[in-house]
């Protein structure tokens, strides 16, 4: 059978119970520390950030996208290129050669950065941030895609892109 005893009492170093002495200094902390605070970052808050509508608004080098919606459907963290192969997707591979303003062959291109899209049929050669975000507007625009990408600039401000649907 055992009890248990509650005792609550600053400074108790022994206690006996039913004749026998028990030394509480071996059961409790010998200096109590305080935890030291726990450090809280701010979360991104929808108010704070700027809304642009155009990519020479802002510097975009060593950005992050923290999310984008094509046509209302959010997509979380990714990567430019992502977001631009996505949108490739909607197009056949001949808009895509007449429409792209970055360095793109329908040939299985190796060199210089390029990379071959087997689903697209297409090498795309890699491009600045800056380069991307325009070339992400600009499919974004011919298809009628209406895109929204929330970003955090290098600065760590936080900035909404929503340009405006042309077609």
């Amino acid at each position: 059978m055992s009890t248990t005893i509650n005792i609550v009492a600053e400074n108790i170093q022994s206690l006996t119970i039913n004749g026998r002495s028990v030394d509480l200094s071996l059961y409790l902390p010998a200096e109590v520390v305080e935890p030291e605070p726990a450090i809280v970052k701010p979360t991104p808050v929808i108010s704070r950030t700027r809304v642009i509508q155009s990519a020479r608004e802002a510097d975009f080098t060593a950005s992050k996208v923290l999310w984008y919606s094509i046509n209302g459907m959010p997509v979380y963290l990714r990567k430019y290129s992502h977001i631009l192969h996505d949108l490739y997707e909607l197009l056949r591979k001949e808009e895509i050669l007449d429409i792209s303003r970055l360095n793109v062959s329908g040939a299985v291109v190796d060199t210089r950065g390029y990379r071959w899209y087997p689903k697209l049929c297409v090498s795309i050669q890699r491009a600045d941030t800056n380069k991307m975000v325009r070339e992400i507007l600009n499919v974004a625009s011919f298809t009628g895609s209406a895109i929204k990408l929330f970003i955090r600039l290098r600065t760590g401000e936080l900035v909404s892109l929503e340009p405006p649907i042309w077609r």
